[in-house]
C-alpha cells in the first residue's frame, strides 16, 4: 500500500529543497546575505554582544565604540536578548573558526523556518499535505523574503515569526486556555527581542484585525478568545518590559524619534500599483536603490494566479466555503497601506514614529500565500491526477522564478550598496588602536568595498576601535551634536577646517582615515600635527600628536592615563595617588555615576566629557553607566507578570471548582 507525504517526511523534505534553493544562491554569490545594514550594523551589533554577554558575561547597556559614547541596549536593533544570535555565532566560531557566517547562519536558518512555519499552518488550516508543503516553500523563496533580507536581516526574522504566531494564534481561538496565552505571548517577546519594533507593532496591528475578520466565524457569545488573547499581550508586555522600558526612554532622547517624523519622510518609498504590475513581469530589471519597481515586490505567478481566478463566481463559492475570503480582505488592505494610503498609520500614535509604508507588502504577501493555498486546495483538489499534475507544474515554475530572482543580478544591489567582504583586512586593522579615537574624513566617494577599513558605519564596533560617531537611527541629540552630526554613514565631507580640528583633538580623536584624493593631501597639509603613518592608492592613515588622551589631567592633556573600558563602566588606575582635575573623555549621556577609591564622588559635565575635581590623593576612578529605563522595566515587567500569575492561578482555581460542582436537583 501505498504510504501518502507524512508529517515528517513533509517536514524532511521542505527542509531538504530549502537549504538547496539557498545553497544554490551562496554558491552563486558568497556571503549572500552580507549586504548593506546586515554588514554595516547588524554583524557589529551581533559581534559585540558576543563579546560582553559570551566573554566578559554582562549585558551591554552602553557601547564605547561610537558616538563618543552611546546608550545600547535602549537602540533596541542591537538584538542582545535575542538567543538565536547568539546560537548563530557559536556555530559560527566553532565551524568556520571566525564569527562572519553568523548573518548567513541567521538568514537561512529563519528562512528554514519560515517555510516550515507556513507549511504547519496550512496543515492546520486542513491543506492536503503537498499544497502545504509547496506553501511553505513559496512563502520562504519570496524575492521580499529572500532579497530584502540581504539588507535587512529582520525580514528574514519577520518571514519565520508570522506563521509560527498565527499557527498559535489559531489554536488559542479554537482552544483558549492559560498557556495557550502565555506562549502566545512569548512567542512576541522573543520576536521583539530581534529588535525591529515597527515590525512588533504591525504584526499586532494585523494580528488584532485578524480577530476582527474572523469573529463571525467563531460561536456567538463566546468572548473567551479575545480575552485569551488580551492576556497574551500581557505577557508580552511582561516580558518585554525591560527592553521596552529602555527603548523608551532612549526614544524620549533621541535626535529623530522622540516625535513624530515628518509626513514628507514617513510616506518615502510607498509602493505604486503600477510598480507592483511591473514587478511581477519585468521582474529581472537591475534594481536601483529604494526603486518602488524592483524585484522584491513580485509576488509569486501561482498567488497572482489565485487572485485572477476570483473572478470566477464558482471559485469565490470554493473560497468562501474554505474560510479565504477573511484572509483575502486582510491582504487586501495591507497591499493598500503600502502603497499611499499608508498615510493613514501616519495618523495612529507610536506608529508614526516609523516610515516607508512600503514595509506593510510582507503582510500582503503572507496573507496571499495562505488565501492562495486554500483556494487552489479547494479548486483543484488532490484527488485526482489531472489537477495534482496541473498544480504542481504551476507552483513549480513559480517557484522556479522567485529562485530565479533572488539569483539574478539585478538583486545584487539592495537597500545600499555597502558589501562586507570576511575576513576584514587592510593596514588600518593594524595601525589604529584603541588609544584614541577614530575619525573618517571623506573628500570622495568610497568603494562601498572598503567601508570596513575606513571605519565607517558601526565598524569601529566590529572592530574594536573608538569612532567619533557611528550608525543609528535612535543616535541621542546630545550624542549626534558631540560628534558633528554624523549620522548615517559616520564620515565627514564637509570642509575640514581648524576650529573642527580643534574639536576633534578636544575629544580625543587620534586617527584620520581618509580617501587618497590629492584635494585630501592638500586639506590635510594644512595641519603639521598630522603624521602619515599608511599610504595606498585608496587610503591614507593619520595620526594627530595633539589628540587630547583619553583620561588626562587638565594640565597635561596629551598626557594619557591608564583608562579601561568594561562593558558598563570605564576605570582609571594612577600609578600612584595624585591630586587634580581629570577629564575623561565621553558624552556626558544622563545614567553615569562616578566613584573615587571606592566612594560616591561627583563628575561634573562639561562641553568635553566628565571633569573629575579629586582635592585629595586619589588612585581609581570608576564611572559606571546604569539604564534608567531598564530598570523601570523590568520592576514594571515583574509586577505585571506577578499580577498575571495571580490570576491565572485564579482563574484556574475557579475552572477546577466550576467542573467539580455538583449540579443541583430540579
Amino acid at each position: 500500500m501505498r504510504r501518502g507525504l507524512t508529517e515528517p517526511r513533509g517536514a524532511l523534505l521542505l527542509f531538504a529543497l530549502a537549504a538547496a534553493a539557498f545553497g544554490f544562491l551562496e554558491w552563486r554569490s558568497p556571503w549572500y546575505f552580507l549586504a548593506d545594514d546586515n554588514a554595516n550594523q547588524y554583524l557589529p551589533y551581533y559581534c559585540f554582544n558576543w563579546r560582553s554577554v559570551v566573554e566578559r558575561g554582562a549585558i551591554p547597556l552602553i557601547n564605547w565604540h561610537q558616538y563618543l559614547g552611546q546608550t545600547y541596549l535602549g537602540q533596541a536593533q542591537s538584538g542582545v536578548f535575542y538567543f538565536p544570535v547568539y546560537l548563530a555565532l557559536a556555530a559560527s566560531k566553532a565551524f568556520l573558526g571566525h564569527p562572519w557566517a553568523v548573518i548567513e547562519l541567521l538568514a537561512i536558518g529563519h528562512l528554514l523556518l519560515a517555510g516550515e512555519g507556513m507549511r504547519t499552518l496550512l496543515r492546520a488550516r486542513g491543506i492536503s499535505p503537498m499544497i502545504a508543503l509547496l506553501g511553505g516553500l513559496a512563502w520562504a523563496t519570496l524575492p521580499f523574503c529572500v532579497v530584502a533580507a540581504r539588507s535587512w536581516i529582520f525580514v528574514s526574522y519577520l518571514a519565520a515569526f508570522l506563521p509560527w504566531n498565527f499557527w498559535l494564534l489559531d489554536r488559542l481561538l479554537a482552544k483558549p486556555t492559560l498557556r495557550r496565552g502565555f506562549l502566545l505571548g512569548a512567542l512576541k517577546a522573543v520576536f521583539f527581542f530581534q529588535g525591529y519594533v515597527q515590525y512588533v507593532l504591525l504584526s499586532c496591528l494585523f494580528e488584532a484585525l485578524y480577530l476582527a475578520a474572523t469573529a463571525p466565524g467563531r460561536a456567538r457569545g463566546n468572548r473567551w478568545p479575545p480575552r485569551a488573547w488580551f492576556l497574551s499581550v500581557g505577557w508580552f508586555l511582561a516580558l518585554a518590559a525591560p527592553l521596552l522600558g529602555s527603548l523608551w526612554v532612549v526614544k524620549g532622547l533621541s535626535l529623530e524619534r522622540n516625535a513624530p517624523m515628518p509626513l514628507s519622510v514617513f510616506m518615502v518609498n510607498r509602493m505604486f500599483l503600477a510598480d507592483f504590475l511591473r514587478a511581477q513581469v519585468f521582474c529581472f530589471q537591475p534594481e536601483i536603490i529604494f526603486d518602488a519597481g524592483n524585484q522584491i515586490f513580485h509576488a509569486g505567478l501561482i498567488h497572482v494566479a489565485a487572485w485572477i481566478a476570483l473572478g470566477s463566481r464558482a471559485v469565490r463559492a470554493r473560497a468562501r466555503a474554505a474560510g479565504a475570503l477573511p484572509l483575502l480582505l486582510l491582504a487586501a488592505l495591507a497591499f493598500t497601506l503600502a502603497t499611499s494610503t499608508g498615510e493613514i498609520l501616519y495618523h495612529v500614535p507610536i506608529l508614526n514614529l516609523f516610515r516607508w509604508p512600503f514595509k506593510s507588502f510582507a503582510f500582503f504577501l503572507f496573507f496571499t500565500v495562505i488565501a492562495s493555498a486554500e483556494i487552489w486546495d479547494a479548486v483543484a483538489p488532490f484527488g485526482t491526477r489531472s489537477p495534482r499534475i496541473a498544480l504542481a507544474l504551476g507552483y513549480a515554475i513559480s517557484l522556479a522564478l522567485q529562485l530565479g530572482i533572488a539569483a539574478s543580478p539585478g538583486a545584487a544591489v539592495t537597500f545600499g550598496p555597502g558589501r562586507f567582504l570576511p575576513p576584514p583586512s587592510g593596514a588600518s586593522r593594524d595601525l589604529v588602536r584603541p588609544d584614541g579615537r577614530v575619525f573618517t574624513y571623506r573628500s570622495s566617494n568610497v568603494d562601498p568595498a572598503r567601508y570596513s577599513a575606513f571605519g565607517m558605519f558601526d565598524y569601529a564596533t566590529l572592530h574594536g576601535w573608538l569612532h567619533f560617531g557611528g550608525y543609528d537611527a535612535l543616535v541621542s541629540g546630545l550624542n549626534s551634536r558631540l560628534s558633528l552630526g554624523l549620522q548615517h554613514d559616520n564620515s565627514y565631507d564637509k570642509l575640514l577646517d581648524a576650529p573642527t580640528m580643534e574639536h576633534l583633538e578636544r575629544w580625543g580623536v587620534r586617527y584620520l582615515l581618509c580617501g587618497n584624493r590629492p584635494t585630501t593631501r592638500r586639506i590635510l597639509a594644512r595641519f603639521p600635527q598630522l603624521r602619515l603613518l599608511h599610504e595606498d592608492a585608496a587610503m591614507l592613515i593619520s595620526e594627530n600628536s595633539k589628540a587630547h588622551a583619553l583620561a588626562h589631567f587638565t594640565n597635561a592633556p596629551q598626557h594619557p592615563l591608564p583608562i579601561a573600558f568594561g562593558v558598563n563602566s570605564l576605570r582609571v588606575t594612577l600609578p600612584t595617588p595624585e591630586r587634580g582635575d581629570l577629564r575623561i573623555l565621553v558624552a556626558p549621556i544622563p545614567g553615569f555615576s562616578c566613584e573615587v577609591d571606592g566612594r560616591p564622588a561627583t563628575a561634573d559635565v562639561t562641553p568635553y566629557g566628565f571633569l573629575i575635581r579629586l582635592d585629595a590623593p586619589a588612585r581609581e576612578i570608576i564611572l559606571r553607566y546604569s539604564d534608567r529605563g531598564e530598570r523601570l522595566g523590568s520592576a514594571f515587567g515583574a509586577g505585571l507578570g506577578l499580577l498575571l500569575l495571580i490570576h491565572g492561578a485564579l482563574s484556574r482555581r475557579r475552572a477546577i471548582r466550576e467542573s467539580t460542582a455538583t449540579p443541583r436537583a430540579p
